[in-house]
């Protein structure tokens, strides 16, 4: 009767997943999957010893019936002598523009398991080798790529689904044999959910047209592309790690030269990657993608602001991927102080030297159109306007708004990172240091 406990044992064994001594939170929504996966976990804990706690969410979406299921997992988990952590959250008042109710309630879910998280080692769930089949289904026509056709990932983060081999047949039969008691959702029969009609239209007409194995052929297709993502995750990262970095402003930042050399499905990737780094889920649009592509492609530096919003585009030397619009990425005109330095933008900045004290209340700005500063041409001292002095540099038209061009308490530009000092102090022995922040692209791998 246990031998499908020692079947999730197995799969747990299979990802190298260890749970003694651990902090486990499970969540309950009272369904038969999580009252088999509370089963499951009571069971391997009479065997390792770790600590397990519930969390049941209360969606409000269907009255009373709610109520009823929150009602049942306290009885359920109680009995169990088990801490229960219950919570409210109202989909319909909640949900954004845009979004479905399915999707609302799954970033409120996630919202409410994160708030939990760092005092748990694993939170587990207790999606089943069924929902992976109709998430992959839902991926394919949507457009998922070839991590969607992979499926649910075992792991994710601190994020544990020990039942993905097991189907929800075998589930219901193991709750039925042994008499354990559980809640059926009534909004699972309701067909306008894409889910609900992909498990109770699109799977059964695959079946009928080609078979009762469609399923489990399904099924070795997830594990054939979950075990290749996990490849090409490896050699993406490895890349990620050795040609971007982040900017702790909310940037990522590339190395334009080594993207370019890299394949369309690499820079794929990449781009993914990139979106993972700042904070954003859902892998990027197909429009992103190919904007990407166009901003890596084009002859001259641009750059395009997506949903999110984010902005995407070349400068220098850089791809670059940052949260906000393009107009956030320049900072407002800061002060600068003798030999402190200060971070603005993408860079650093200290102005050191003997007669620092001499240039008169220095501060830092962007670029702006119609700006002017005195240099040496042909051997005489002449003003020109920086956009001239940029063009004759081939300082891009993107790059040079990001630059840092130092003033002086009259307005004088003295200095332009990648142009100079400006002839109006060549008097005075003052050091522009101008250096990149960098932080280390851990984050990516993190994020992803």
């Amino acid at each position: 009767m246990n031998g499908i406990f020692e079947k999730v044992d197995d799969f747990l064994n299979s990802l190298g997943v260890n749970l003694e001594r651990k902090h486990l939170l499970a969540a309950i929504s009272g369904g038969p999957d999580s009252v088999f996966l509370l089963n499951y976990l009571l069971w391997k804990r009479e065997r390792v010893p770790f600590h397990i706690e519930a969390i049941h969410l209360n969606h409000m979406l269907r009255g009373r019936e709610s109520d009823e299921d929150e009602e049942f997992v306290r009885r359920f988990v109680t009995s169990k002598n088990i801490n229960l952590i219950v919570e409210r959250v109202d989909v319909k008042r909640c949900r954004e523009k845009g979004e479905t109710l399915e999707e609302a309630a799954r970033r409120l879910r996630y919202g409410v398991f994160e708030k939990y998280a760092e005092d748990f080692d694993w939170i587990v769930t207790a999606h089943n080798f069924d929902d992976n089949v109709e998430t992959v289904i839902f991926n394919f026509f949507r457009g998922g790529g070839l991590n969607g056709l992979a499926g649910i990932k075992p792991i994710r983060g601190k994020y544990l689904r020990p039942l993905l081999t097991v189907t929800k047949e075998e589930i219901t039969r193991f709750l039925e044999e042994k008499g354990i008691p559980y809640r059926i959702d009534s909004s699972n029969y309701d067909r306008r959910f894409t889910r609900n009609m992909i498990r109770h239209e699109i799977i059964p007409f695959l079946e009928e047209k080609l078979g009762r194995k469609v399923k489990r052929r399904i099924g070795e297709n997830i594990e054939i592309f979950r075990n290749a993502m996990q490849f090409i995750d490896r050699h993406i990262l490895n890349l990620v790690s050795s040609i971007c970095f982040l900017i702790p402003s909310g940037c990522v930042l590339c190395s334009y030269q080594s993207i370019f050399r890299l394949t369309p499905f690499e820079r794929g990737e990449i781009y993914r990657r990139m979106l993972f780094a700042l904070g954003l889920k859902g892998g990027g649009s197909m429009n992103f993608m190919r904007g990407m592509e166009e901003i890596l492609l084009h002859e001259k530096e641009i750059f395009r602001e997506f949903p999110g919003p984010v902005t995407g585009g070349r400068a220098g030397e850089f791809l670059f991927l940052c949260d906000g619009k393009f107009s956030d990425l320049i900072p407002s005109p800061e002060k600068l102080t003798c030999s402190e330095a200060k971070e603005w933008g993408w860079w650093r900045i200290r102005i050191s030297g003997k007669d620092c004290n001499r240039l008169p209340d220095p501060a830092v700005k962007g670029y702006l159109p119609g700006d002017r500063m005195k240099i040496l041409y042909g051997g005489k001292a002449i003003t020109r306007k920086l956009k001239e002095i940029f063009s004759s540099k081939k300082i891009g038209r993107v790059e040079r708004k990001l630059l840092p061009v130092i003033v002086d308490g009259d307005g004088r530009i003295v200095y332009v990172h990648k142009v100079g000092k400006s002839v109006d102090i060549s008097n005075l022995e003052v050091n522009f240091e101008v250096e990149m922040l960098t932080r280390e692209v851990r984050w990516i791998e993190e994020s992803f």
